[in-house]
């Protein structure tokens, strides 16, 4: 199973602009990955995950100046698995969401994410799903 194999969908409604919403996921490169320098600031995303770095090829985001139903947020993520994206929208019905302005994806298998019910970055964690056809 390739890591890209599976990914993960965060989804939901902001109020942050482009930039504000982006600075959660920005790398320090001052400390030139010294993960060890007590000056190496770890990025939001990477507190929410409990990791002191991700692969940011790893990571897709979506954002719309207005909210539209969720089935548009989840094309805008990589799932290419009929059943998965089934699975993705009725995990969004069952949390009650059903229209929003982002969505991001990261496609990481290897990637365990510990607490599911928390917001990350003021959206809603939906899964793990297949985004490969096997």
């Amino acid at each position: 199973m390739s890591e890209m194999s599976k990914v993960h969908i965060w989804i939901g409604t902001t109020d942050k602009g482009e930039e504000e919403f982006g600075e959660y996921f920005e790398l320090d490169y001052a400390t030139e990955g010294d993960f060890d320098d007590p000056a190496y600031q770890v990025c939001g995303f990477c507190k929410d995950l409990g990791a002191k770095w991700y692969d940011e090829d790893f990571l897709g985001v979506g954002m719309f100046d207005n909210a539209v139903e969720v089935k548009e947020l989840l094309y805008e993520t990589v799932i290419k698995v009929p059943e998965a994206y089934d699975a993705a929208y009725n995990k969004c019905l069952e949390l009650g969401i059903t229209e929003g302005n982002m969505v991001f994806y990261y496609t990481d298998a290897n990637l365990v994410v510990a607490d599911t019910s928390k917001k990350y970055n003021g959206l809603h964690y939906l899964g793990m799903y297949d985004s490969e056809l096997i």
